[in-house]
């Protein structure tokens, strides 16, 4: 990163169903977070909000199925 540049802020709520997401055995939940994480970086600070969202559907998914197996 350029010495000039900050780093993005995350929301948390995204941070949280990271956390979350992360516990699951998906092999694609890595690419599924850093997409999110990306457009969040890079302008739709709201994504998760939106609940058509495939991405968004899919991170809800794995999250709900962590926490129904804990």
């Amino acid at each position: 990163m350029p010495a000039d540049a900050s780093a993005p802020s995350v929301p948390r709520d995204f941070m949280e169903l990271a956390a979350t997401c992360l516990c699951h055995r998906e092999p694609q939940r890595l690419a599924l977070l850093y997409r999110l994480l990306w457009r969040i970086a890079h302008g739709e600070r709201s994504v998760l909000s939106n609940p058509a969202d495939a991405d968004v559907l899919r991170a809800m998914a794995l999250a709900q199925a962590v926490r129904r197996d804990t």
